[in-house]
């Protein structure tokens, strides 16, 4: 079943863990995620054009994202995503400055603690399914002293507001809490 296949002008090369690489006609490839070994997109999408680099990169981070220990895939994710931030903020674009901004100012302190809103953040995060932003609050949560009893009560209402659907990705956070541990204990 993980043999190429040709759907719509497109290839489907090999695939890596819990990645699929897909390549166009157009020698751009395109990293669909799927979850338990299910085709299909859940949002991750990053084109790239084929040369050593890139897929030589794109390996690196489907091997990281998808295999390794859960504190291996927490430090690429971080890694990631300090990179791309980079350089989205080289790009100096007035909209997207102003949105990254907005975003940071949201977790200060107001009527809610910056705490709070963190917890908040690792909900709303969770409801949409979104695994990076889960593990960007874990950290944040953790960073802000939450114990994981705490952490576990937040998880909670995400799933009992989500649904089942949720379970992929409270399975992800769980990981990511203890991996979080991990990394603590090791530099304690």
């Amino acid at each position: 079943d993980a043999g190429p296949e040709s759907r719509d002008g497109q290839t489907l090369g090999e695939e890596l863990g819990e990645s699929l690489i897909v390549r166009d006609d157009k020698n751009v490839r395109t990293l669909v995620w799927s979850v338990d070994g299910h085709r299909g997109s859940i949002g991750d999408e990053v084109n790239l054009p084929v040369d050593d680099t890139s897929i030589q990169r794109e390996r690196k981070i489907m091997s990281n994202r998808s295999g390794g220990t859960a504190l291996e895939q927490l430090e690429a994710f971080e890694d990631e995503r300090k990179r791309m931030n980079e350089r989205i903020f080289s790009l100096d674009h007035l909209g997207i400055n102003r949105f990254f901004s907005l975003d940071s100012q949201c977790y200060r302190d107001g009527a809610l603690d910056g705490k709070t809103k963190e917890l908040l953040g690792l909900v709303a995060s969770l409801v949409l399914r979104c695994d990076d932003c889960v593990d960007y609050h874990l950290v944040q949560c953790v960073e802000a002293g939450f114990s994981d009893e705490e952490l576990h009560d937040a998880l909670n209402v995400g799933l009992v507001v989500g649904g089942s659907i949720v379970i992929p990705h409270l399975r992800h956070a769980v990981a990511t809490i203890d991996a979080l541990r991990e990394r603590g204990a090791g530099e304690a």
